[in-house]
């Protein structure tokens, strides 16, 4: 099972989802911050039908709700990172991944709100869009669903266009491609392990 987030990386995954949300699903934000605390108490299950049901909740997220499925989509691109950091055997791997994690914890996990002057490189906008489409399609969303996600979370990492910058500087439709199923690396090797039932205390960004 995962272990329990740090109150920072609960910010981090928190701030994750809420860009989703607010992008794809902004109806729900009222109610966002209920639902990313019952998530970090609780977790999601899948049901018997293949649905996500938020525990304590009970409502059929895949039909009614993004939040709690962004909530999981964006924890597991953080437990992916967490263990390559951990233990990648390549050592280039373990590097970008410990980017990653730290460039993530600066821009999101503090209590005093998001750090826009925290910036990301290109290869680091296309891991994180690549590692999203990969956990949202374990969990079986639709493919519209997925790229959905993907294009919040790196659009709101990379910030602002700089009017400034070279004529040759990468921009937002470089950093997330069209879909191109050609492009995809497959599944994640097996599904991703199911949150802990502990109570956790904290509030999340």
């Amino acid at each position: 099972m995962s272990t329990v987030l740090p109150e920072n990386d609960r910010r981090v995954v928190g701030a994750l989802a809420h860009i989703v949300v607010t992008d794809g699903a902004p109806g729900e934000l009222p109610a966002f911050r209920v639902m990313r605390d019952e998530y970090f108490r609780r977790g999601i299950r899948l049901d018997r039908k293949g649905r996500d049901t938020l525990l304590g909740i009970g409502v059929e997220t895949a039909v009614a709700l993004l939040s709690p499925v962004a909530l999981e989509v964006c924890r597991r691109l953080w437990d992916t990172l967490c263990a390559e950091a951990a233990g990648a055997m390549v050592r280039a791997g373990r590097a970008r991944a410990e980017e990653l994690l730290n460039g993530l914890r600066a821009r999101f996990g503090t209590d005093t709100g998001e750090d826009p002057t925290v910036t990301f490189s290109p290869e680091h906008l296309r891991e994180v869009h690549r590692r999203i489409l990969q956990q949202a399609g374990a969990m079986g969303l639709p493919e519209e669903q997925q790229w959905l996600m993907a294009n919040a979370v790196v659009g709101a990492l990379q910030g602002p266009q700089d009017t400034t910058a070279a004529p040759d500087a990468p921009t937002a439709q470089e950093a997330t491609p069209a879909p191109n199923h050609a492009d995809q690396e497959g599944a994640p090797e097996g599904p991703c392990q199911p949150l802990a039932d502990e109570e956790t205390t904290g509030d999340a960004a």
